[in-house]
């Protein structure tokens, strides 16, 4: 779990912007995203929504069936909107 949140807390201050010195070396590109991955009920939800809270993030976690449809593209397009949602509504972290 530990692991979990400074990854995602590193991702958020990356999509925030600098806040100071950077540990990192110049050249090293930062996380854009963080697959967080387990069976059910071990908390990635809850992770997902505190760093959201924590970072002042808008979430969007649209429920699976919004995005998932049975037309060829369709899926694609939900997702494709989604994203063009989240980048609307920036700062904004997705939850799929």
């Amino acid at each position: 779990v530990d692991c979990a949140k400074a990854a995602l807390a590193e991702v958020a201050l990356a999509a925030l912007g600098p806040l100071g010195p950077s540990p990192r070396p110049p050249w090293a590109v930062p996380a854009s995203s963080v697959l967080l991955y387990g069976p059910p009920g071990t908390g990635k939800t809850s992770l997902a929504r505190a760093c959201a809270g924590r970072f002042r993030l808008r979430l969007l976690a649209p429920p699976i069936q919004a995005l998932v449809h049975g037309a060829v593209g369709g899926s694609e397009a939900a997702v494709a909107a989604l994203y063009a949602r989240a980048r609307r509504v920036a700062p904004a972290l997705v939850f799929v």
